[in-house]
């Protein structure tokens, strides 16, 4: 055959293309190796699969025949591109576990391969497939990978819910960088998510403010912290009053009537141990320590405790609740007069200001026979100075001087020789 100058001809025989280069009468031969993308011994023109992802070239060139697709605008078509949506994911994983048979995750008409969100949960395959590109990461080991799993950090609350309000845009609640959908404990307040969720996909709103507890940092709004009332040992949240509900969702945590917001303190966020303790009153049930427990000394109305002599001081924390200068602890002791409810008038002498009278015996008979062997002067404790003089009759007079702060007893070791006795100051 002959050609004219300057043309080119090219043949085609079953496994190659020669081109023919005519030159001044010369034909120049060039042979030219038909494409085998995928290097597997067939060239593509021959090959169903080009570049072998396991997804047939019929169904990656798209709708129109001829005109091939490039999904991700890299200029190779997808049946030649091994990772045709350009999400880091090859076509051969994500085409799923049946060669030839593309699965669509998310059931929108798209397969995964080309679907840039496969699992339809507002967060991109290039940010699921993790940190490697071409091994997706499976963060629950639950068999399913990120880029397909609704729930990838298996906390029970779905990643189309954690991403957050902006698409595309995954929140990270606690600043820890760990995205909430893939954070086990999102506001790091050492409650984990799959506990604070509750009900499983539809994460609880304990206290109603809109934040929903596994966002919350006081889940039960009661100004005190999840994070302190989860207890000591990280997640596993306590409860104190075994009621079924731990404290962080408790609105009264020790059961006293006295609820968590008011026994925190006035500071949210910082609780308050009247007695140093080292048990916040929340959780203590005699939050001042003066022997009466805070149920009783919150009154009638448990929303509103009794503040008795009106200082701003609750009662369950005031160590002298009724302002009449003897400690709670003391006004039943004997010392001070206090015979409960000495004045027989129905109120406690914790809460009455009423003094009980004290009176003093005109004599006793210490002859350890049980009855009246004691010297016992109720009150004696109130008087800030005191004096008290004994007369024995056969012998001179006893005087014993005891201080207010002072207890005294009487002894009486030779009674039955001597007949002598003294005042001892304890």
């Amino acid at each position: 055959m002959r050609v004219k100058e300057r043309s080119t001809l090219t043949l085609v025989s079953q496994s190659r293309y020669i081109t023919l280069f005519p030159s001044h009468d010369r034909v120049v031969k060039k042979l030219i190796q038909p494409v085998d993308t995928d290097k597997d011994g067939i060239p593509d023109y021959r090959d169903v699969d080009a570049d072998n992802d396991c997804i047939p070239d019929s169904i990656e060139v798209g709708k129109v025949c001829g005109a091939p697709l490039d999904t991700d605008k890299d200029g190779i078509y997808d049946y030649l591109d091994t990772d045709a949506d350009n999400d880091c994911i090859p076509d051969s994983v994500e085409v799923g576990p049946n060669c030839g048979i593309p699965i669509d995750t998310d059931k929108d008409g798209l397969p995964d391969y080309l679907d840039t969100d496969s699992d339809g949960d507002c967060i991109p395959d290039t940010m699921e497939v993790g940190k490697i590109c071409g091994s997706p990461e499976d963060s629950d080991k639950d068999g399913m990978p990120d880029y397909r799993d609704t729930d990838s950090d298996g906390d029970c609350i779905p990643d189309a819910v954690e991403v957050g309000k902006i698409c595309g845009v995954p929140v990270d609640t606690d600043k820890d960088g760990i995205p909430d959908y893939l954070d086990t404990d999102a506001d790091n307040d050492c409650i984990p998510d799959s506990i604070e969720v509750g009900v499983c996909g539809v994460p609880l709103d304990s206290d109603g403010d809109g934040i929903p507890n596994y966002l919350d940092l006081d889940s039960d709004g009661d100004c005190i912290p999840d994070a302190i009332e989860v207890g000591t040992v990280c997640g596993k949240p306590i409860d104190s009053d075994k009621d079924g509900i731990p404290n962080y969702l408790d609105l009264d945590s020790d059961s006293d009537c006295i609820s968590d917001k008011i026994e925190g303190g006035d500071v949210c966020g910082r609780v308050v141990d009247t007695d140093q303790d080292g048990m916040p009153d929340y959780l203590d049930l005699d939050s001042d320590n003066d022997t009466y427990a805070d149920h009783e000394e919150a009154g009638l109305d448990c929303n509103n405790p009794a503040d008795t002599d009106k200082d701003k001081i609750y009662d369950f924390r005031d160590l002298d609740s009724d302002g009449d200068g003897i400690p709670d602890k003391d006004e039943d002791d004997i010392d001070f007069g206090g015979l409960p409810d000495c004045d027989k008038d129905g109120i406690p002498n914790r809460i009455d200001p009423d003094f009980c009278d004290w009176f003093l015996p005109n004599g006793i008979s210490p002859n350890q026979d049980g009855a009246n062997d004691r010297l016992i002067i109720p009150g004696i404790r109130r008087l800030p100075q005191n004096r008290i003089i004994v007369y024995n009759r056969c012998f001179p007079v006893t005087i014993c001087s005891v201080q207010s702060s002072q207890r005294w007893q009487e002894k009486f070791p030779h009674l039955a020789s001597s007949n002598m006795w003294k005042c001892v100051a304890a």
